[in-house]
C-alpha cells in the first residue's frame, strides 16, 4: 500500500528533498527536475508502447485462467484476487519500475547513487521509509507491484531496464 499513489509523485518529492539536502543551485535543480520529468514522460510513452506491443496478461488473468494456458502443470484458481486493483492495460513492462528506475538513474547522475533518502507515502500518512540508495528505492517501488498482485517479476525486471535506458538517453542528449 505504501507505493499505491502515482509513482512520479514520490520521485518528485525525493528529488525536491535531494535538491535541498545538497544545497543545489537553481540552475542545477531546474536541470535535474527537467531531466527527471522528461525521463518520466518518455518512459511512459515507451512502456505504453511496449505494453500494447507485447500484450502480456496480468497475474489475475494468468492465475484465474491457468487451465487454458496450454501448460498441464498449471492449475487455475478462479477465485484469486490481487491486493490492489488491477489496471486495465497489459502487464509488461511494469510502469512503477520504469518510472522508478528513470528517477533513480537521473538522481544518481546528479548526486551519486548513495544518499540518505526518506520517502513518505500519500496513501499511508505518517509512514516514512528510509533508504541508502536511489536504486534501492526503485527496486522496492517496483517490487511492491508484484506483492500487490498486479505484476510479475519479468514485468519488474524489464521495467527497471527500460527506465534506466530512457533516463540514460535523456541525460546523454542533455549533455551536449
Amino acid at each position: 500500500m505504501f507505493w499505491a499513489a502515482p509513482i512520479q509523485n514520490y520521485w518528485n518529492q525525493i528529488a525536491d528533498d535531494a535538491v535541498l539536502a545538497h544545497h543545489t543551485d537553481l540552475s542545477q535543480a531546474s536541470r535535474l527536475l527537467a531531466d527527471m520529468d522528461l525521463s518520466f514522460a518518455d518512459g511512459a510513452i515507451s512502456f505504453y508502447d511496449a505494453k500494447y506491443h507485447y500484450d502480456l496478461w496480468r497475474p489475475i488473468s494468468a492465475i484465474r485462467e491457468a487451465a487454458s494456458d496450454g501448460n498441464p502443470a498449471t492449475i487455475a484458481d478462479p477465485n484469486w484476487s490481487p491486493l490492489a486493483t488491477t489496471p486495465a492495460d497489459p502487464s509488461y513492462p511494469g510502469a512503477h519500475s520504469v518510472i522508478s528506475s528513470a528517477g533513480a538513474t537521473v538522481l544518481s547522475a546528479f548526486f551519486g547513487n548513495h544518499d540518505d533518502i526518506a520517502v513518505t507515502s500519500e496513501v499511508l500518512p505518517g509512514v516514512v521509509r528510509h533508504f541508502d540508495s536511489y536504486r534501492d528505492v526503485a527496486r522496492e517501488a517496483g517490487l511492491s507491484r508484484i506483492f500487490a498482485g498486479v505484476h510479475t517479476r519479468i514485468d519488474h525486471d524489464a521495467g527497471l531496464r527500460l527506465g534506466r535506458s530512457v533516463a540514460d538517453f535523456v541525460l546523454d542528449q542533455n549533455d551536449r
